[in-house]
């Protein structure tokens, strides 16, 4: 049968650990203990077949990339995940919340200078 997940701690005990964790905490946005728990201490994974949580490095980078490319996102949100279709998952710097964006990256520009991104995003 399933395993049940019966607590945070239980999942991260289930994913592959870094060898030693991320100590320098700056460059990552304060919004999450849970997420700073998984991204300091734990590689990225596949969480199924569509969804990939992004480790420390990879995080980082495609976080540059967002940042340089589309700043007013960059400054909002954090990336820390993506699908196989090209939608993204982020985490809103301010509040930790979960957001799903569904859009692909070629229209990410407009998105990025309009006063309604927050309607393009499902929360969670």
């Amino acid at each position: 049968m399933f395993n049940v997940i019966k607590s945070e701690n239980h999942l991260l005990n289930r994913l592959a650990k870094r060898a030693s964790p991320i100590k320098k905490l700056s460059e990552l946005p304060l919004a999450s203990s849970t997420y700073l728990n998984f991204v300091t201490n734990h590689l990225g994974c596949e969480i199924t077949p569509d969804i990939v949580l992004f480790g420390y490095e990879e995080a980082l980078q495609e976080n540059k990339i967002v940042q340089e490319a589309y700043p007013t996102i960059g400054n909002l949100l954090w990336l820390i995940g993506s699908t196989g279709q090209g939608d993204s998952w982020f985490l809103d710097r301010a509040t930790g919340f979960l957001l799903f964006l569904i859009i692909n990256r070629a229209n990410m520009k407009s998105w990025s200078n309009s006063q309604t991104l927050t309607s393009a995003l499902s929360i969670f």
